[in-house]
Parts: C-alpha cells; structure tokens; sequence
C-alpha cells in the first residue's frame, strides 16, 4: 500500500507545461467548442482594425475616392462660410468719385471753387443716402472746410480783418434760419430770397460752411412738405400710416406753428417763426425720435440769383437722372430742357452739362 500512494503522490505533482506541451492542437479546438457550449466551429482570430493595408487594388481606390469626395465637401462647406461671412458684413462704398478728383486736382495744383463744390456734392450724396458712416463724414467735413475757408477768402468792406470764420459760419445760419433784419453794420449786404442766407454781391460765388436739416427742398417746399418727403423723417415718424400724420402734425403744433404757416412756401413764412424755428425744433425734435435732425453741410452763392445748398443740389440732381427721361416722355411738351438750364446756372456749368447729355440721349 505504501508503493500505491507514493506512485499516486507523483501523479499529482506531474509538470503542467509538459501536459501543455505534450498536447494534440485538435484537442484543444475540441476542448474550446465544447467550452463555448453552441456547438459551433470555432471562428478563425480577426485581424485588427489598421494592422495591414488592403490587398485589393479596388478597395484601395474606393477608398482613396472616398478621401477625396471628403475633402471636397470639406472645401465646399469653408468656401460657403467665408461667402457667408463676406456677405453678412453688408455693403460698402468708397470715396466718392468727385472727391477723387479734387484730391488728383489738389496734387496737381490745380485745385478750383467749382472743384471743391462739385466734391462736397458728391460727398452729401453719399451722406444723404446713407453709403458713408457719421465718423467718416465729420472727417470729409472738417478737411473740406479747410479748404472752403482757403479758396473763399472774405474780402467783404463790411467785415473786419479779425473777423473769426466761426463768426461767419454763425451769421449763416443766423440768415439761414430766418433772422434777416440785419443791423447798421450789415445795411450795405445785399440779401437774396427769404432763407438763402447773405450774399456779398452780384460776383459773389464763395462756398460757407453751415447747419442743414435732414430733410428735402426745405427752401423749396413748405415746412410740412419737406419734413413728409424727407426720407429720415419719414422713416422715424412713420408718415405713411395715420398715426405718423398725426405725430408730424403734432410735433408742427407743438412747435407752435399755425396750420397756415406750416403748409406754405417756406421762403414766405413769417419772421417770428422763422427765427425761432432752429430753437424749437432743437427742442421738440428728440422728442420726435429725430435726435440727428442737423448736420453740418456747405452752400454756394451765385450773386443775386440766389444760394444753393449741397442737399438742395443732391436731391436735384438725383431727380434728373433717375426721372429726367422718363419725365419728359411723359410731358413731350413740358420745359424739361429750360429746367435743366436753370438748373446749371444754379449749381455749375458742368453738372448742367452732364443733366442735358443725360436727356439727350
């Protein structure tokens, strides 16, 4: 017995690397089938995801059109996003073409009044419709009244040679605005129309700086009218609904100006309300939703003829070429051509000469 269990002893203690070594392969897929308990085959070990490229050439060119297709949409989606972005800054415009050319004139030396009229024009149409900021506009502003104040030298007997051009810009707006009696020290000034300022005499054809509304033909129309057409009063108020005419209406009798006054010629309004109307409206027109009703603009004397400012000329000669021709299709026998004449009498010759080729053709 004792044989038995020493035989038994060393059974047990037999090496399992030799067991391991010693085995059939066969038996082991057996034992692992029998393990996994499905009775199924054994599945053969999968490579690994990026182990080794792919054998097939077709495989490889599906894949590499794959990448391609990918990076297409890939520059597709960036080109679209910088269209986006480019078009959500919104529109600009540069300088104007006539201040381009008064800056070439200005290089060559051969900068002239009528130059710089035609550059502040063009400038206030940039203004008036909107394609130039507030920041940039003062900018234009304060280097164009440099110049004003180079070409247009006061030479007037009536002015004293210390006279500041603050002082002068002051009296216009004065003139401006309806405060036409004058004093002993302006009785010689000869005067134009009611509201087309102070002018030096009949060869008086000087740029001066001044305080314009936004608003439309105002020493052309009436009161009302040019505060109803204007397109930022219009806007802000609300003139096309009832409501709107109302408040246009009450902010005229607020300001204390009889219906009568209101819905007549502007030059032929009385003189109290004339020389108080800068003041009331300074008051009542941020009350109105109108904070920026004034902005500094230029006007040009032609001698006795009268004065034209550059928002006056915008708007008119806007006018012209938009509605010029259609206008006089439509009016065969109005004085289409004797306004235009008037016209650049009134402004400057060249710009009555591009108005009459615009009809012309």
């Amino acid at each position: 017995f004792e044989d038995s269990d020493e035989e038994s002893d060393d059974s047990d203690l037999e090496d399992p690397e030799e067991d391991r070594e010693n085995s059939d392969p066969e038996d082991e897929l057996d034992v692992e089938g029998k393990e996994d308990g499905d009775g199924r085959e054994p599945r053969p070990n999968s490579r690994k995801r990026g182990s080794a490229p792919f054998d097939d050439p077709d495989l490889a060119r599906l894949q590499n059109k794959r990448i391609r297709a990918s990076e297409r949409r890939r520059r597709r989606r960036r080109h679209t996003q910088i269209l986006a972005e480019y078009y959500g800054e919104g529109t600009s415009y540069g300088m104007a073409i006539a201040s381009v050319m008064y800056t070439m004139a200005l290089q060559l030396g051969r900068a002239s009044n009528d130059l710089l009229w035609l550059a502040i024009v063009g400038l206030t149409d940039h203004y008036l419709h909107e394609r130039v900021s507030q920041v940039q506009y003062d900018s234009y502003v304060t280097a164009y009244r440099e110049e004003v104040s180079r070409l247009n030298l006061d030479t007037s007997p009536h002015l004293s040679s210390s006279t500041s051009a603050s002082d002068d810009i002051s009296s216009d707006l004065d003139s401006i605005f309806g405060d036409l009696e004058g004093d002993d020290s302006n009785s010689n000034n000869k005067k134009g129309p009611s509201g087309y300022g102070n002018v030096r005499g009949a060869d008086d054809f000087g740029i001066r700086c001044e305080e314009e509304m936004r608003v439309m033909l105002l020493r052309h129309w009436s009161l009302y009218e040019s505060f109803y057409f204007s397109t930022y009063v219009a806007t802000r108020v609300g003139v096309w609904t009832r409501e709107g005419k109302g408040r246009l209406g009450s902010m005229m009798v607020k300001m204390g100006l009889p219906h009568r006054e209101a819905q007549q010629l502007y030059r032929e309004m009385s003189l109290p309300y004339k020389k108080t109307l800068r003041q009331k409206l300074t008051q009542m027109a941020p009350n109105f939703n109108l904070p920026d009703l004034f902005f500094t603009s230029f006007h040009r004397a032609h001698g006795y003829k009268g004065t034209l400012s550059a928002p006056d000329a915008v708007h008119s000669l806007t006018a012209l070429l938009d509605c010029g021709q259609e206008w006089k299709h439509n009016n065969p026998s109005s004085h289409t051509n004797s306004s235009t004449s008037s016209l650049a009498e009134a402004h400057a010759p060249q710009v009555g000469r591009v108005a009459r080729d615009v009809e012309e053709e």
